[in-house]
This record gives structure tokens, sequence and C-alpha cells, in this order.
């Protein structure tokens, strides 16, 4: 009787770890996929930034609208622009949360239009360090055209 008694016990502990070797195999291969469809995703962004900023100088986008407005509008519209012109004008303002500059063409001929660029608060050191009479390039998306040219989200190239 002592001899039946010995295998029974035996069994026992050799099932449960099979069901706890099975559930953990489980959990992993459920992360696996799941960066898959991120990593799939990731190349779609891409193409949005794409088209290269239209690069122009002031000047010309000025005289653009100058020769037919409705034309520069429809050409430039939701456009990524790089306008290169001269400050004209250094707009820093906390309060208001005016930070903008204007650039002009060089041949100052025409004083009826700017390009406005707008600027976020956080690149107002930059903009501070700039001079009237500058040279510069900035990017930002153009917004239309009332008074002047306007280009919002703009960053400087120089």
């Amino acid at each position: 009787p002592e001899a039946a008694m010995k295998p029974e016990p035996e069994p026992v502990p050799v099932p449960e770890p099979e069901p706890e070797a099975a559930m953990k195999p489980e959990p992993e291969p459920v992360p696996v996929p799941e960066p898959e469809p991120e990593a799939a995703m990731k190349p779609e962004p891409k193409p949005i930034p794409e088209p290269a900023a239209i690069e122009v100088t002031a000047e010309e986008l000025l005289s653009a609208y100058e020769a037919d407005g409705v034309a520069a509008d429809a050409k430039f519209t939701n456009k990524l622009l790089k306008v290169t012109g001269i400050v004209d004008r250094i707009e820093v303002k906390d309060m208001p949360d005016i930070h903008y500059i204007t650039l002009t063409s060089a041949e100052k001929k025409l004083l009826l239009q700017n390009v406005r660029c707008m600027f976020d608060k956080k690149q107002a050191p930059e903009l501070n360090q700039l001079t009237i009479g500058q040279t510069v390039t900035v990017q930002g998306k153009y917004d239309g055209s009332i008074i002047n040219i306007r280009m919002i989200d703009c960053a400087l190239v120089r």
C-alpha cells in the first residue's frame, strides 16, 4: 500500500506548471502586433510636409499682387512661402500678443503694401535681435492679403 501512495503525489505538481507556462506566452504576442500598425502609420504623415516652400522675394510677391491680386491670391493661398526681404518694421508686444515683422522690397517703390510675417511669442527674443534695413528670409504660410500680404506660423530662416 505504501508504494501505491508514492506515485499519486508525483503527477499532481506536473500539470500545475503547464497551465502557467501556457499563460505566459499568450500576453507576449498581444503587444507585438500593436507597434506594427503604428510603424505603418508613421510614414503616412511624412508626405504632408514634403511640399517645398515657394521661394520668392518680397519684391516678387508684392509685384505679383500689384499686377493681379486675384491671380496672386489663387497662386499662394494655403501655400508655404519662403520670403526674402528687407525688415521694414518690428513689432514685439506681449500684452496684446503681437509678434510680427514687415518685409519690403529693396526698390521701396511698392510702399503701399508690405509682407506682414506673424510669429509665435516664443520667437520674440529672435525678433528683437533684428534691425530695420536688415535682409532676412522668413518661412510661413500665406494667409491672404487685405492691406498687407499676411503670412502666419512664421519662422526666421535668415
